[in-house]
């Protein structure tokens, strides 16, 4: 899933800017595809060893890993610690440390104290739930560094800050009020830097959202990173699990994701599980560069058991201006077209609007917050069919909610007395909607925060 941000002048105002979103298949050009076993011969004696253990601090949970060189050349380790009796199960206080090498080499040795990025950091619900996902990129050109980290427990973003040191300790406060880069609902994997630009890879969350294998690679520049504008996703992010292999028959799991560059190559690594053969893998992907671009994103097919449906959210909408605009083709019975714009706090199509194509043709659509859905006008327009491609639009001007199909519009409704009104008042996303079985496939998506023509 790929968004980049199109246009000079719309770049003026993180409000009214458009992104082009596309998407590429795990490996576009089919290059390599890797199923790595995790097993460590017994004859092979691993380099690094046991670089950090939480139990000597009193603590259950290490995590987060991130490696890097400072500014001299040192390899550091970032990473996250917390309390609790099971690892990061009942944790209620979270730490940000970095560990150095005392040599130029990573297999060290390693000093024995970290430094402290925070420290108490305290476990809330909301948007400043945690702070975990820690992400360095030195800046030589101002002798400091980038710091990135996911940030809040269900509503989650990514938030950034420029340290003079990696000895210098970040207050509550400073975090709190760090400025938001991307609200996506993500956590973070890999992290590069090429030239003057920066990097990011994230991968979204299940229970939030759906294993979907929706990875983005972020790029931002290096000069201006906390400037939001300065964002965009690079094509070469990709999103699709082939249910028809048995390696990963049963999708992604938690905790999956990772891109880096190897030379000029774009690598990206994530695990997946066999309902087959009961076991997770890594599969490993990788591609040159040059070649990353895709215009294409799939979701559905055989999920991981206890996901009978999926939501991926595709990006957030900024204020109350907004429209997603893509092509949909499905695969399966009933694989019905939903476009829905919902409240980011919560789960699947609770307190969502939207367009659905159905095989009865198309019509807005209101969910309450068990998802229990209430139409907004009547059917009519084109009617699903299995194998057909259909753009659909989907756009929202304040109160008002309208809807087109092969540019035709089949619906418009006004939710300035309905339920929905104060639910589209909180952080709100486009998020699609499927069925477990089914495939969708969707290209050439352009959103656009802020006013839109039709």
């Amino acid at each position: 899933m790929n968004v980049g941000i199109v246009g000079g002048d719309d770049l003026r105002n993180v409000r009214q800017r458009t992104r082009l979103i596309d998407g590429s298949d795990r490996d576009p050009s089919r290059e390599s595809l890797l199923h790595v076993l995790v097993d460590v011969p017994a004859h092979v004696d691993p380099a690094l060893g046991l670089i950090v253990d939480p139990v000597d601090s009193g603590l259950t949970y290490a995590g987060d890993p991130f490696a890097f060189r400072d500014l001299d050349g040192t390899p550091c380790l970032a990473y996250t610690t917390a309390n609790g009796t099971r690892g990061f199960v009942d944790w209620t206080l979270i730490d940000g440390r970095i560990l150095r090498s005392t040599t130029k080499s990573f297999a060290g040795p390693w000093r024995k104290e970290p430094l402290t990025l925070y420290d108490n950091y305290p476990r809330r619900e909301g948007s400043d739930g945690r702070m975990i996902g820690i992400r360095i990129y030195p800046r030589r050109a101002t002798n400091d560094y980038l710091l990135l980290w996911q940030h809040g427990q269900r509503d989650i973003a990514v938030r950034g800050a420029v340290i003079p040191r990696l000895d210098v300790k970040l207050t509550h406060q400073q975090i709190n009020q760090a400025p938001i880069l991307v609200r996506n609902q993500e956590e973070g994997g890999g992290g590069f830097q090429r030239g003057d630009k920066g990097y990011l890879s994230t991968w979204q969350i299940p229970s939030v959202n759906d294993p979907t294998s929706l990875q983005r690679l972020y790029e931002f520049d290096l000069t201006d990173p906390l400037n939001p504008e300065k964002w965009r996703v690079m094509p070469g992010s990709w999103g699709f699990n082939d249910g028809t292999h048995g390696i990963e028959d049963g999708g992604a799991t938690a905790d999956s994701w990772s891109m880096s560059m190897i030379g000029d190559e774009l690598w990206s690594t994530l695990v997946v599980w066999s309902v087959s053969e009961q076991k997770n893998s890594i599969l490993a992907c990788h591609v040159p560069w040059d070649q990353r671009q895709g215009d294409t994103f799939r979701y559905g097919g055989i999920r991981v058991p206890a996901f009978s449906e999926i939501t991926p959210t595709i990006e957030y909408a900024v204020g109350e201006y907004g429209s997603l605009t893509l092509e949909f083709t499905s695969q399966g019975e009933r694989a019905h077209a939903y476009v829905l714009l919902a409240p980011s706090a919560k789960s699947g199509r609770a307190g969502a609007v939207g367009l659905e194509l159905s095989d009865e043709g198309a019509q807005l659509v209101a969910y309450a917050d068990d998802e229990t859905a209430t139409a907004l006008t009547s059917r009519q327009g084109p009617k699903w069919t299995a194998d057909q491609t259909f753009k659909l639009k989907l756009q929202r001007s304040r109160d008002l909610i309208r809807a087109w199909v092969d540019g035709i519009e089949v619906g418009t409704a006004n939710l300035r007395k309905a339920p929905q009104h104060a639910r589209l008042t909180d952080p709100v996303c486009f998020k699609l909607y499927g069925s477990q079985g089914a495939l969708y496939t969707i290209k050439d998506a352009v959103l656009v925060d802020g006013p839109d023509s039709d």
